[in-house]
């Protein structure tokens, strides 16, 4: 019976680590910087003008690996909108560390130089005042984890919203906590 418990628990730790970045699906991602340089040519004599010679100029080309995405209990991440959504229990605001590694491979797919924008959120469940500042603290804490774990410095921009931006109703927040979360975007 302890060796089947054992097992278990060992098997249950390795999905509750899972995060919410899907490792079997994969797609790329480039970025191209172009320049074009247009030589204009016009005949004498004629009003029309005459494009001689279009060239475009590759000066910066890359192309990123990305791995695909789903959701998992405690984060979420769009690659449409390149968010990543972290949920918490009730009146819960530190980083678990399901939500120390989806940071981490977040950042991996955000460039070097842009923002971060985190923002904190609570479901309606307390007063309007407790709740704003339980948003503050669970953005204060994925803040701080970027700063110091991970040494962003001044590239993060912190904001907390209370309870007054739900992305659910109230009976689906009862059931998913979809409203109790963090959202990191790129600014």
């Amino acid at each position: 019976m302890k060796k089947l418990l054992s097992i278990a628990i060992i098997f249950t730790s390795n999905v509750a680590l899972a995060n919410c970045i899907n490792h079997d699906e994969n797609y790329v991602s480039s970025k191209i910087l172009k320049s074009s340089e247009t030589k204009v040519t016009q005949v004498v004599g004629k009003l029309a003008v005459t494009v001689n010679e279009e060239r475009s100029i590759v000066q910066d080309k890359r192309v990123v690996k990305v791995e695909g995405v789903n959701a998992t209990d405690s984060c979420t991440f769009d690659k449409n909108s390149m968010s990543l959504i972290l949920n918490y229990d009730t009146d819960k605001y530190r980083l678990t560390d399901t939500h120390k590694q989806a940071i981490s491979q977040y950042l991996e797919l955000v460039d070097e130089g842009t923002r971060v924008l985190v923002e904190g959120h609570t479901d309606e469940v307390g007063s309007q005042a407790y709740n704003k500042g339980l948003s503050a603290r669970r953005a204060n804490a994925a803040t701080t984890y970027l700063k110091q774990g991970l040494g962003l410095g001044n590239r993060i921009v912190e904001k907390a919203f209370g309870e007054s931006a739900p992305i659910c109703k109230v009976n689906e927040n009862k059931v998913s906590g979809c409203n109790r979360r963090v959202v990191l975007t790129i600014d």
